[in-house]
């Protein structure tokens, strides 16, 4: 996957069943989070780890914080989404590039 917003064009998104990660291809830097299914259309993203961390990071401990995330549409291969995470709400698509 990536996204579709222009600020997060250099990120590419690995997905598994049980886990995410984010490829920053710019710095190197790679955000594990493990997914939690809640139905077809809710999961949870929980922070897991994040190896080579960009210098432009917040150096806070993510481990273990969760970020809800809805599907609010799907049509053909891009996948629209909300989430609240410490007090902001976004919402963005997520374009499918490759199957697994």
């Amino acid at each position: 996957f990536r996204y579709t917003d222009p600020n997060l064009s250099g990120v590419i998104v690995i997905r598994t069943e049980k886990l995410q990660i984010e490829r920053f291809q710019e710095t190197g830097e790679e955000v594990h989070l493990y997914i939690d299914w809640i139905s077809e259309c809710e999961y949870t993203l929980t922070f897991k780890k994040i190896i080579n961390p960009s210098p432009k990071r917040d150096k806070t401990n993510m481990t273990g914080k969760e970020m809800p995330v809805k599907i609010l549409k799907i049509e053909g291969n891009i996948m629209t989404y909300s989430t609240k995470f410490e007090g902001m709400e976004l919402e963005g698509d997520l374009e499918k590039i490759l199957d697994n």
